[in-house]
């Protein structure tokens, strides 16, 4: 793409820029500032309404008692069971049982401090449920 034809759409940047390599006069490949084209916020704005959609039915199987809270919380800040695992440095078998609610309430508490402490919250509350599930849009 040639520098004076790289779009700038509005986009989620919300104002901010990024970069973008393009082509100069000369051939030379620059970077160039834009805040963002079409496909660019179509593909994350897809990808955004995707991840609300695997938050919120993490939230309603937690909610019917079929997960422990750590699933929401997991799909909350957009993890899998495997990087929490690799972050809380224990095996995914193990995070894997804690997803269970039966499993959850039998985790130690130093690992439940670990988890707390991997996903950015408080014990208290890692095993609460919100009163609604967080939206990314």
């Amino acid at each position: 793409m040639k520098a004076h034809e790289v779009p700038a759409d509005e986009g989620f940047l919300e104002g901010y820029q990024r970069g973008a390599y393009a082509v100069d006069e000369k051939g030379q490949y620059r970077i160039v500032a834009t805040s963002g084209w079409h496909a660019e916020t179509a593909a994350t704005a897809a990808a955004l309404e995707e991840q609300d959609r695997a938050i919120q039915a993490a939230f309603e199987q937690v909610r019917a008692g079929r997960r422990s809270p750590l699933a929401y919380h997991i799909a909350r800040r957009l993890l899998t069971p495997s990087l929490l695992a690799s972050y809380a440095g224990v095996s995914r078998l193990r995070v894997a049982g804690h997803l269970r609610p039966f499993g959850f309430r039998r985790t130690p508490l130093w690992l439940a401090q670990r988890y707390a402490e991997c996903l950015q919250m408080s014990l208290n509350d890692l095993v609460r449920l919100p009163e609604k599930p967080e939206s990314l849009l």
